[in-house]
């Protein structure tokens, strides 16, 4: 259903992905944690490990409560999105935090840097040479996560499609409606579905609007034998075994911590370069392009990791 190509940028875009080429430790990891109010410092001495893995203890506590206010969850997300991104580019520093976290904050993590090394499967090593330019994107602000929530569960309900399988695709598709592009494919709107599989599945709906689209994937899924195989059934959405087992991962995440989707909802779009991971923020809007130097001479605090 969709495009590989686009589909690996996106995934590329939410950073889940290592960086190309780099092997520089990330400034934002490697330094003194970063700490939501609330929460407690790293105890002095710890080698870069084992803050990491007392940073990530901290922020999965703050991301699974529900004292934690709206503004610390985002930063708590977008922190977590840092460190996780560190991880995926350095399979030594991965181990060894993993090696210190406790079971089920080890559990949620290492799934999520799984998922992040099979989306990077999936991208053409001849598109690398993309990565001295910027994408052809559109940012926009997503749907409000209740919004996307109802939707989600609606699908659930109506068809036996797994919520957390929805936000999963609806995450690595289009970061949940921010990432707007057509694929080569024709792909459109946050769950990117080309027009002739939306026209058997959308059921007159809007391909762009997010409670259409969500359900639309709902059928899509229901019709391929979800139920019996979801596994089998996600082949039909992208034929792709790392894509299927990718969305596999993230939706277990998301289902045995609810809390995860939010965090995972204040994501931010880094796009992978060769000068790094670019934040691309609400209001970017290229529609042929952009050299990633042209850019960053216009927004230098656009580089958020070397």
């Amino acid at each position: 259903m969709a495009d590989l190509r686009p589909l690996a940028a996106a995934a590329v875009a939410l950073g889940l992905t290592a960086c190309v080429g780099h092997a520089s430790s990330s400034p934002a990891a490697s330094g003194p944690a970063s700490q939501s109010r609330g929460t407690s410092p790293a105890p002095a001495g710890l080698g870069r490990a084992a803050r990491l893995a007392h940073e990530m203890t901290v922020l999965d506590r703050a991301i699974g409560s529900r004292r934690t206010t709206s503004s610390d969850l985002r930063r708590a997300g977008q922190r977590q999105q840092l460190v996780l991104r560190a991880l995926g580019r350095d399979p030594g520093l991965e181990h060894r935090v993993l090696a210190g976290l406790p079971g089920r904050v080890r559990a949620r993590t290492s799934a999520t840097v799984r998922a992040g090394h099979l989306l990077r499967s999936m991208y053409p090593a001849s598109s690398h040479a993309l990565s001295h330019r910027l994408p052809a994107w559109r940012i926009e602000r997503p749907a409000p996560a209740r919004l996307l929530l109802t939707a989600y569960h609606q699908g659930q309900r109506r068809y036996g499609v797994g919520w957390s399988y929805l936000a999963a695709i609806n995450m690595v598709e289009s970061d949940f409606g921010r990432v707007h592009g057509l694929s080569t494919a024709g792909a459109r709107g946050p769950m990117q579905f080309i027009p002739a599989t939306w026209r058997a599945y959308g059921a007159g709906g809007d391909i762009e609007d997010p409670h259409d689209a969500v359900l639309g994937a709902a059928r899509l899924l229901a019709a391929n034998g979800f139920a019996r195989a979801p596994l089998a059934a996600l082949l039909h959405y992208n034929d792709s075994g790392a894509y299927a087992r990718a969305v596999t991962l993230l939706a277990g995440v998301m289902r045995r911590d609810p809390g995860q989707f939010l965090a995972f909802y204040e994501w931010r779009v880094l796009y992978l370069t060769a000068r790094g991971s670019v934040l691309l923020p609400v209001g970017y809007d290229e529609r042929h392009g952009v050299a990633v130097g042209a850019w960053l001479s216009r927004h230098p605090n656009a580089l958020v990791l070397r």
